[in-house]
């Protein structure tokens, strides 16, 4: 299915979302975010919705084993999600509690993944240009993942009283250095990674 520039494989398990998103009113603004703040505009993302934890895991060529839960990943050339709660928007027969559900809904790991696709492409973009070779080790965790979680931050209000609240009240006195954002191991990495880039 296209919806905007997003073109979605997806299983039944998230028809409520696909239908959300039709009418996501922050669809168009977000990726004029993508273009001001990346200088990047993809006409069509490919998108793979699936169905399973195990099924996520063997779309990416790894063990299902290699965690407990899921939760995304992408490349240049797609992104993927796994059928995670809090990833999905739950049914409802009840419109009034389905309209509820869709207007509160946060598509952060959604929005995640496209920066991360949309970055990825604009870094070749510029190092194509420059005549550039490619990078010799991976960019850290720290600045990729604050990077993507910085633009959920920008172009969405809610989340981002929400983000500063947890990092004040969970993370600010304990004055974390750099090195735990570049830990995975590390539950909030990505929440300092973004705040290193504030």
């Amino acid at each position: 299915i296209i919806i905007g520039r997003y073109d979605i494989t997806y299983s039944a398990v998230w028809d409520p979302f696909i239908e959300a998103l039709k009418a996501w009113p922050k669809r168009d603004s977000f990726l004029q975010y993508l273009k001001r703040d990346f200088a990047f505009d993809q006409k069509i993302y490919k998108v793979v919705l699936h169905s399973s934890h195990d099924n996520f895991w063997h779309y990416a060529n790894k063990p299902v084993n290699t965690k407990d839960g899921c939760s995304g990943w992408s490349s240049k050339g797609l992104l993927t999600l796994c059928p995670l709660e809090g990833i999905l928007v739950q049914p409802s027969e009840d419109p009034q509690v389905k309209k509820i559900i869709r207007e509160s809904f946060l598509y952060a790991a959604f929005m995640h993944d496209v920066i991360h696709v949309s970055y990825h492409n604009r870094c070749d973009i510029v190092r194509k240009a420059n005549k550039q070779p490619p990078f010799p080790a991976p960019i850290k965790d720290w600045y990729v993942e604050g990077i993507a979680e910085m633009g959920i931050v920008q172009t969405y209000p809610r989340f981002k009283a929400e983000f500063y609240r947890f990092y004040f009240d969970k993370l600010h006195a304990q004055r974390l250095p750099l090195a735990q954002a570049n830990n995975p191991g590390f539950a909030h990495y990505r929440t300092l990674g973004t705040m290193f880039l504030q």
